[in-house]
């Protein structure tokens, strides 16, 4: 059960740190955190009706603005990839620890939140202003990676998919590891009175 938690606590984290981290850059940039949002169905119906995968991993699940009320509106969507890959990451997280021993989960840790990073970095972000929309790729675009954001965001997702099955391939390396049943356990203590009793034994 503690390795379902985990993994939950890993998929929402790819879903949540990339809209705290757009509204602390957004507050540092504008000034301002006047959060709110909307489920955009229709957008979302259009998408699922129109048969394309493409653009129905495209579609937005969830709308957020971190600075409403504004002229310039900054905007994360959830898309429905992204609840998608976050939702594999998580699983494999959490695969992962069901059947590595617990030496080996730093390391798990370790690609789980490079999955989280790269949702961070492939987050679909843009900043709309009155005369439309510009910057897309827009957490990367407030934190100065100014011409590179929409190059860098499109990694985000190829990256997250990368760290997902990098944890299903360690896993599936070699089961969890066991403890020897009492049985088998060899306790020295018990070890050396066998033999002194041995001892003893033989010379009488």
């Amino acid at each position: 059960m503690r390795h379902v938690a985990a993994g939950v606590v890993v998929a929402f984290a790819a879903l949540a740190l990339p809209y705290l981290v757009y509204a602390a850059l957004a507050f540092k940039t504008f000034g301002m955190f006047a959060p709110s949002g909307y489920l955009p169905t229709e957008a979302l119906s259009v998408a699922a009706a129109g048969g394309d995968l493409g653009a129905l991993w495209r579609a937005p699940a969830l709308s957020l603005n971190v600075t409403s009320g504004e002229l310039i509106a900054a905007m994360y969507e959830v898309t429905v990839g992204a609840v998608m890959l976050a939702m594999a990451l998580g699983a494999a997280f959490a695969f992962n620890r069901s059947r590595r021993t617990a030496c080996a989960r730093p390391t798990a840790a370790g690609v789980g939140g490079g999955g989280v990073l790269a949702s961070i970095i492939g987050a679909h972000t843009a900043l709309l202003g009155c005369c439309g929309g510009a910057g897309a790729g827009g957490i990367l675009s407030l934190a100065g990676a100014g011409a590179f954001a929409g190059g860098l965001a499109a990694l985000g997702q190829p990256l997250q998919l990368l760290f997902a099955v990098a944890l299903v391939a360690d896993a599936l390396r070699g089961p969890r590891g066991r403890a020897a049943p009492p049985s088998q356990a060899q306790d020295p203590i018990a070890a050396a009175r066998s033999a002194t009793t041995g001892t003893v034994g033989l010379g009488a």
